[in-house]
């Protein structure tokens, strides 16, 4: 596995499923990539309903968190990549990142390890659930 093609697994993978706060709200912890697909059923409603209340600057406030996070992510995907993982070699690189990854996915799949006021059904909630 190559350098580049680890720091885009440990990319993606954190931004599908690592608990990241949201700023404002006590508690909340969802992934960067919730953040985006919150802001995106927003703009929906925003462009039905018009940029005034609360509905433009929750979008304002997601589009922020999206954002900001994923250029956290990518920003420490990338120094974990080129810093630490190219010293690994091609097969101690591979077997970290899948190791890592996959136990992130499997602890999020798993457990409750989310938190939003912003689910339907429970505050609480694993990988799969969060995102239905």
């Amino acid at each position: 596995m190559s350098v580049r093609t680890a720091g885009v697994l440990l990319f993606v993978t954190a931004f599908v499923a690592l608990p990241l706060p949201f700023f404002g709200l006590d508690g909340t912890l969802v992934p960067a990539a919730r953040y985006g697909q919150l802001a995106a059923v927003l703009l929906g409603l925003l462009a039905h309903e018009g940029g005034g209340g609360a509905v433009g600057l929750l979008v304002l406030l997601f589009v922020a968190h999206a954002v900001l996070y994923t250029g956290l992510l990518a920003l420490v995907a990338w120094v974990l990549a080129r810093g630490v993982l190219r010293h690994l070699g091609a097969r101690g690189c591979r077997i970290l990142v899948v190791a890592t990854s996959v136990s992130l996915l499997v602890v999020a799949s798993q457990a409750r390890i989310y938190d939003s006021p912003f689910h339907h059904s429970d505050a609480h909630a694993r990988l799969l659930e969060l995102y239905r």
